[in-house]
């Protein structure tokens, strides 16, 4: 009895073991896929062979292609809400932490940089389609509350547009040497934009 049931635990821990390279193996060619044609035109025949694995076993790690998509997805914007929460806090706490959380964000986002576009411009169709939006007014209102701590009044909202779409469109397009450059000259790039603001404000 006691060999049977050891037996019984060796093939459950192999077998949850294989599940598990599986579902790495799609997740892997499920962003490769995602990325390369968006979540509506991803084809799920595509993404089992890339992962080397059949239609069946796809079905039996995951629910569907959406389920795929969030268990690409969902760890990225759970660690992403908790680390606005904590900077938040802390640049509440001590403002002299915003330069150190910037970097942070920065660093976690270019790690993550697949899922972040695939986030941001390949999930139209799916449940993460309002993702973009969402964000883009949280970071336009943080922006707005940026300049305004240090212009003394409010600035105008369709030149906050802007700044966001121009840092957004960087950060989107950087490659490893801009990269570089745009973290080392951020506060350079944010004091030129903030004068730009401010005297567009005034005009």
């Amino acid at each position: 009895m006691t060999t049977r049931l050891a037996c019984a635990n060796i093939t459950t821990v192999m077998e949850d073991e294989r599940r598990k390279q599986t579902e790495q193996k799609l997740i892997k060619s499920g962003k490769e896929e995602f990325l390369k044609k968006g979540y509506a035109k991803a084809n799920l025949r595509d993404i089992c062979k890339n992962a080397g694995v059949t239609t069946g076993a796809f079905y039996f790690s995951f629910e569907n292609k959406e389920a795929l998509l969030s268990a690409i997805l969902a760890p990225v914007i759970t660690d992403y809400e908790k680390m606005c929460s904590t900077f938040a806090r802390r640049e509440e706490e001590d403002p002299n932490t915003a330069d150190d959380n910037e970097r942070q964000m920065m660093e976690y986002l270019s790690e993550h940089r697949t899922e972040a576009i695939i986030l941001m411009e390949k999930s139209a169709g799916s449940r993460y389609e309002k993702f973009r939006p969402q964000i883009s007014q949280q970071m336009q209102a943080a922006f707005t509350c940026y300049f305004t701590k240090f212009m003394g009044s409010t600035p105008d909202a369709e030149l906050i547009r802007i700044f966001f779409k121009t840092i957004y469109s960087m950060a989107q397009n950087r490659d490893t040497f801009i990269e570089e450059v745009f973290e080392k000259n951020i506060d350079m790039i944010f004091e030129c934009i903030y004068n730009y603001v401010a005297i567009q404000d005034r005009n």
